[in-house]
């Protein structure tokens, strides 16, 4: 069992803040023929690309499970276009 006090403390050095963003919502971001979910994602790699100079590591689970025996795979992205992140 993990240690209570060991939770505690991971819960006090939380920091969480919290934006209500009213500029635009999904049925724009659906009307430029994006998913919302794509949208975020693009969001958060591009925030971390700008904090740390870096493109971070990116995973998607792909799924193959129409063909015979298929299942869910995993699989990394490597994308990476240095002229749009600036």
């Amino acid at each position: 069992m993990v240690n209570r006090i060991f939770i505690f403390r991971l819960v006090d050095d939380l920091n969480l803040t919290v934006l209500d963003f009213t500029d635009f919502g999904k049925e724009f971001i659906k009307s430029q023929k994006v998913s919302p979910d794509s949208f975020v994602q693009l969001a958060i790699q591009l925030a971390f690309y700008r904090m740390h100079g870096v493109p971070g590591a990116t995973y998607e689970s792909a799924s193959t499970r129409v063909y015979q025996e298929g299942r869910t795979e995993g699989k990394t992205d490597h994308i990476y276009v240095k002229d749009q992140c600036n």
